[in-house]
């Protein structure tokens, strides 16, 4: 494309001045952009704006198979897929550190009797396990780690994982046969320290996305 003809391409608010040609579609030129996956800079678009517009998630398939010719201007946002795992790491150790809390609520409202109340925190801490597990599997992914080169203490992730998946049958267990003590200790006594095992888990790999850096 000549320079008189080219399209204007804004990355971040800065002109782009990576190679286009006339027949180049936005597909092809956010793969320029992006990179490989396990590049250490690798990228995303986050959005993309043509001719001042924003568009829409439902129009993006669309977008990306358009030649960029067809735009007078096209404005695209990346982010470096290492923040963007950083971010939702830190998101996941908030979440977790509320794990003890939800523990305790649900404890409570055992010995209170109050069993609906139980039930509803319940939910909330195996979605809180289920986030969590989907988050740290896919980090890994992302940064080129294993989840069994994670280390807590004497703890690996696989362990931690077989441990919260028996204290979850134990707590089955005895909700089915209504010992509401035997729970309640179990909430109270025997998730604290996996949760805190987890929580280093998701701190080593936010440490690796944060510095830009691959421990093989």
């Amino acid at each position: 494309m000549d320079e008189d003809d080219r399209v204007p391409i804004f990355l971040n608010d800065k002109i782009y001045d990576g190679p286009t040609t006339s027949q180049q579609t936005v597909q092809q030129l956010a793969n320029e952009i992006c990179g490989s996956p396990m590049d250490e800079d690798a990228q995303m678009i986050v959005s993309i704006l043509c001719d001042g517009q924003l568009i829409e998630p439902n129009q993006f398939d669309q977008v990306l198979a358009s030649p960029i010719e067809q735009f007078g201007r096209l404005e695209l946002h990346a982010v470096t897929i290492r923040e963007q795992v950083a971010a939702a790491l830190q998101q996941a150790i908030t979440v977790l550190e509320n794990g003890h809390s939800i523990c305790e609520n649900v404890a409570d409202a055992l010995s209170q009797g109050r069993h609906d109340d139980a039930m509803a925190e319940m939910k909330k801490l195996l979605e809180l396990f289920r986030q969590a597990q989907q988050t740290t599997l896919l980090s890994c992914q992302l940064l080129g780690t294993q989840p069994s080169d994670l280390q807590s203490g004497s703890h690996n992730f696989e362990e931690l994982l077989e441990k919260i998946r028996q204290n979850l049958t134990d707590l089955k267990a005895g909700m089915e046969s209504q010992d509401f003590v035997l729970v309640a200790d179990l909430l109270r006594y025997e998730f604290a320290e996996p949760l805190e095992h987890w929580t280093s888990f998701l701190e080593q790999l936010n440490q690796i996305a944060t510095t830009q850096k691959v421990e093989r």
